[in-house]
């Protein structure tokens, strides 16, 4: 058995198909040659790289545009698909004429990308072809195999990728006859298992129907086998092989745009998800089970990338990193000194420690999970965390120069005014810090709580995204069972926009302020905290000293009145209540009523003061140094009261 396996448009350019470059070594340690096509480059070649990363990064991804311009190339000139430049690009999503006609000669260009793809690929040459789709990839993949087919009848062609997974796959390959089989799931042991079975004579059906995860085609017509079998030992995993993708890279012209990074996987599933899945969440399918690789393996696999693919930066694809990581993995990568920066998916609820401890590892960029500042709201996320534990989780980021990438969504069926009225007080007192990078309504995954158990959450009919009409010319039946995306209703009528037009005012004018100034606090020569306030284009100073400055740096973590009066006795409640009132009121501290949180960024030894403080709270027998001996100069041109 020869197998090709194909990375269709628009992936990215700039990072590699993991789950194809795994898989490639799985087969050749059974003995199977395989190869991997990255067809992504050539298109941005003939379209030009500028155009294809506009399209990739820029437009709204709901419009699914890298996916429509190849539709005619699947079905022809469908009637039904006619009107998409109207319906979804002018009035959906307001695009400009030149825009869409950047868009209709992109499209325009599909026939003669794909008419190169099929001459300039021996497609002959292989006995499986699969192709990996995920995100706007289902199109083109589809419209590439559907000519693959009709030029090789003999090649037999196999699916994977989010894109099949589950119902989406069955009905997939129901409706489109040229694709011969489906790996749904996670496919390390599925493929392996389908290539064997081919690779032996006679009829294959009986050998196909006990591999789990596979859909086949039989006198039944499209046949699924259950599950797939999940990967649970992530260190028998081989390491990724990535060489086609940089050989793809280095001989097009785009490539010398591409920055490229390189993606690392460490664990799969979300612990936090297996406990408490967040009712917006799609993502794991149904292996939200939390694996992940040792700390020894890891770092022996990304030191071994890294020897290979001269890059600066590493991706973390993990949903979640593992907590066990903060003892084992990242100071064993702080140690080993590897000269790349590091991006990881994390949970909010993060230590000072944790924060220093990512630095000293260079992760340099986070997402943190940081979906609303409100209470409410995040309970009906389930998210496990509060507005100012968000909000901590941002200044300790910005202290360490960490990137904390952050959305605020909304719509969420239970929301309320008040919920919107809290996150618009709050907003203030962190606008030193970076806003949200998106602010959008709730979207409706297939495998997310809201999908599963839609009237018990509050929505009702869940039908596919508006743009699929224009993706798939097929019934409503089948709409239903290959969208992975839907829109819906609220059980009570409601307008999303309701309550959060203010908030998303607010954002709007923040992104677009191009200078918020900064709130900073640093010890002062005589030991007393200086407190820095420059947003809004003024200057305001203040020193705080004895328990005001005990207050505010306890503060650095949150805390409710009851347990700053248990820490410090001697205080008078009224005093205390009066002087975090005016903190709050000076947006230098955040408040949700009950609890209390300062949002200065901490200057030069300073840190040092709040790490040990930290380090006291988590085990009270340590000692925090005196202010003063800590500190003794502070720069005056830094902090001028």
């Amino acid at each position: 058995m020869k197998v090709l396996l194909v990375s269709m448009p628009m992936g990215a350019l700039e990072r590699q198909a993991l789950g194809i470059s795994i898989l490639k070594p799985l087969l050749e340690g059974r003995g199977v040659q395989c190869d991997i096509q990255y067809l992504t480059f050539p298109f941005a070649d003939m379209i030009g790289c500028e155009t294809y990363q506009w399209m990739s990064y820029q437009l709204p991804y709901t419009a699914f545009a890298g996916d429509w311009c190849f539709t005619s190339a699947l079905y022809g000139d469908a009637a039904v698909l006619q009107g998409y430049e109207q319906a979804i690009l002018r009035n959906r999503f307001q695009l400009d004429d030149e825009s869409i006609q950047r868009v209709r000669s992109v499209r325009q260009q599909v026939p003669q990308f794909l008419d190169y793809a099929l001459a300039s690929v021996p497609w002959q040459d292989y006995d499986l072809v699969g192709f990996t789709s995920t995100f706007e990839q289902n199109i083109a993949s589809l419209a590439m195999a559907k000519r693959v087919r009709a030029a090789f009848p003999k090649v037999r062609i196999v699916f994977g990728g989010a894109n099949w997974e589950e119902e989406m796959g069955l009905e997939l390959h129901r409706l489109f006859p040229f694709v011969d089989y489906v790996c749904s799931g996670e496919s390390e042991h599925t493929l392996p298992l389908l290539v064997a079975a081919l690779s032996k004579r006679g009829n294959p059906e009986e050998r196909l129907q006990s591999i789990p995860g596979l859909v086949y085609r039989s006198k039944r017509g499209s046949v699924f086998t259950g599950k797939s079998i999940a990967v649970t030992n992530m260190d028998a995993l081989p390491s990724p092989d990535f060489s086609n993708y940089f050989q793809a890279l280095s001989r097009s012209s785009s490539g010398n745009n591409v920055l490229a990074g390189l993606l690392f996987e460490t664990s799969r599933g979300c612990w936090w998800g297996a406990k408490s899945h967040c009712t917006f969440c799609g993502l794991n399918g149904n292996s939200m089970s939390f694996r992940s690789k040792t700390s020894a393996r890891a770092l022996v696999e990304l030191r071994e990338q890294l020897a290979k693919w001269p890059v600066q930066t590493v991706e973390v694809v993990d949903n979640i990193l593992d907590m066990s990581y903060f003892e084992g993995f990242l100071p064993a990568l702080a140690d080993a000194q590897l000269g790349v920066d590091l991006f990881y998916e994390v949970k909010a609820n993060l230590s000072r420690r944790h924060l220093k401890t990512l630095k000293a590892a260079r992760v340099t960029r986070i997402q943190p999970g940081i979906e609303s500042l409100s209470d409410h709201v995040l309970q009906l996320m389930r998210k496990g965390t509060t507005g100012l534990r968000n909000i901590q989780l941002l200044k300790w980021s910005a202290e360490y120069d960490i990137q904390a990438e952050w959305n605020l969504l909304y719509g969420f069926p239970g929301e309320t005014a008040e919920d919107y009225a809290e996150i618009l007080r709050l907003l203030p007192a962190i606008r030193l810090f970076n806003p949200p990078a998106a602010c959008g309504p709730l979207r409706l995954d297939r495998f997310s709580p809201f999908h599963r158990t839609p009237q018990e959450l509050g929505v009702r009919n869940l039908r596919p995204l508006d743009t699929m009409a224009y993706l798939y010319p097929f019934s409503a039946d089948s709409m239903q069972r290959i969208t992975y995306y839907f829109d819906f209703d609220h059980v009570d009528g409601r307008d999303p926009m309701q309550f959060a037009k203010p908030v998303l005012d607010y954002c709007t004018e923040w992104k677009a302020a191009t200078d918020t100034g900064s709130l900073s606090a640093a010890l002062m020569p005589d030991g007393s905290l200086g407190v820095l306030d420059t947003r809004g284009g003024q200057r305001h100073a203040i020193r705080l000293d004895g328990w005001k400055q005990n207050v505010y740096n306890r503060c650095d973590a949150l805390q409710p009145v009851a347990a700053l009066l248990r820490q410090m006795p001697e205080l008078i409640e009224a005093d205390l209540r009066g002087f975090l009132k005016q903190m709050c009121n000076q947006n230098m501290m955040a408040t949700d009523g009950k609890n209390y949180v300062s949002t200065a960024i901490a200057k030069g030894p300073l840190r040092k003061v709040l790490e040990e403080l930290e380090e006291r709270r988590i085990h009270p027998g340590s000692t925090v140094s005196n202010l003063v001996q800590v500190a003794p100069v502070v720069a005056r041109e830094t902090m001028q009261v």
